[in-house]
C-alpha cells in the first residue's frame, strides 16, 4: 500500500523524513536482534555438537589403548 501525503511546507517534509528515520532505526534493530538471536542458537548448536565430538574422539583414544595393550602372539594376533 502506498501512502500519499500532501506536503504543505517545509516543515511537514521535515516531519516525515523524521518519522521515516525512526521507522527505520526500529526494523533495523529488530533484525539485528533477530539476526543475534540465530546467531546465538547457531554457537549453542556448534558447541554442543563439538562437545559431542570430542566425547566420541575420547572414546576412540580407550578403544586404541585398549587394543594396544593387549599382549600378541608371534603372528601379530591379540592373545584373548
Amino acid at each position: 500500500m502506498r501512502l500519499v501525503v500532501q506536503l504543505k511546507s517545509i516543515q511537514d517534509m521535515k516531519v516525515l523524513f523524521s518519522e521515516h528515520v525512526k521507522m527505520r532505526a526500529a526494523m533495523q534493530e529488530k533484525e539485528s536482534a533477530q539476526s543475534g538471536t540465530a546467531e546465538r542458537e547457531e554457537l549453542e548448536n556448534v558447541k554442543s555438537d563439538m562437545v559431542e565430538l570430542q566425547n566420541d574422539y575420547f572414546e576412540l583414544q580407550r578403544e586404541y589403548e585398549k587394543l594396544s595393550n593387549r599382549p600378541m602372539n608371534s603372528l601379530g594376533w591379540s592373545k584373548t
